[in-house]
């Protein structure tokens, strides 16, 4: 009996090699279709060209330097104003969105992006964006907080940080030295319960000329005081504070002491003077 040989028969070859070029169709198919999804998947990092720059956030720097810039004369209205940009010159920009969020190292700040608020929760922002396919320039400012300074004798670092997320993590910082503005003038007052008088120290920051007014049937000036010399005693009518008199003007960065004598010495007026005396600067200068 001879032995069978499938391949022998035309028609049987025929078949197999149908079945074989089907075969290789489908796993080659199967292996492109994977491919090209890989590569969809992968689309958003792999051709990416992200550009997430600003004006005045840069790389983070070396820990020894104490601050970038310098924000003199820091009021309470004053804001931290900068930009954060997609691109880096006038020829390229991201072709994704970027998400990024933007921190200082003040709990209580709060943020704007272009002239609109933005939620923020312990000195951090919501996920913000910078649009793609156009460049984009997006102002950032930041109020700090009325406590920010507190404290500071001459002024604090505000640590600025610009974090993206997306399509690639990056950060951008910047510390930013702020000094308080002069205060204009300080009244220190010193008293206590059975002290028969209020000892006043003035200091000020610039040359100004000022006027103590007071109860009169609370306190009385210490007149022998050559803060007072030449000066004269005025009324003051419809009002708390009865008496007025000039204290002369002091120089930039100096300082005058003067006393004030007690009718009732079991009072302590170290905190809550300014409704029996106070320290006015004079209107017109000296």
């Amino acid at each position: 009996m001879k032995e069978s040989n499938p391949f022998k028969s035309k028609k049987n070859r025929t078949r197999l090699i149908v079945v074989l070029v089907i075969g290789i169709f489908c796993m080659g198919s199967y292996y492109l279709a994977k491919y090209y999804s890989q590569q969809t998947k992968d689309s958003t990092v792999k051709a990416v060209e992200m550009f997430f720059t600003s004006d005045l956030l840069k790389e983070p720097l070396s820990a020894a330097e104490e601050y970038d810039y310098v924000i003199a004369d820091w009021t309470a209205e004053d804001k931290i104003r900068l930009e954060l940009r997609n691109f880096p010159d006038s020829k390229r920009l991201t072709t994704r969105d970027i998400q990024y969020t933007v921190e200082v190292n003040d709990p209580s700040a709060a943020f704007e992006a272009d002239s609109s608020p933005v939620s923020s929760a312990n000195g951090i922002t919501e996920e913000l964006l910078l649009p793609k396919d156009q460049q984009k320039a997006a102002t950032i400012e930041i109020k700090l907080g009325q406590d920010f300074l507190a404290g500071a004798t001459t002024g604090k670092v505000a640590v600025v940080k610009a974090k993206a997320t997306y399509p690639y993590e990056k950060e951008l910082t910047a510390r930013f030295l702020i000094e308080k503005s002069p205060e204009g003038f300080q009244v220190i007052v010193e008293d206590a319960a059975d002290s028969p008088y209020a000892k006043v120290t003035v200091t000020t920051e610039e040359k100004r000329a000022f006027q103590l007014t007071w109860k009169s049937s609370e306190v009385v000036p210490d007149q022998t005081n050559p803060v007072f010399y030449g000066q004269s005693v005025q009324s003051i009518q419809n009002q708390q504070l009865d008496k007025l008199i000039d204290l002369g003007e002091v120089k930039d960065t100096g300082s005058i002491t003067f006393y004030l004598l007690k009718y009732d010495e079991s009072k302590d007026y170290t905190t809550n003077y300014k409704s029996v005396f106070d320290v006015l600067e004079k209107q017109g200068g000296g």
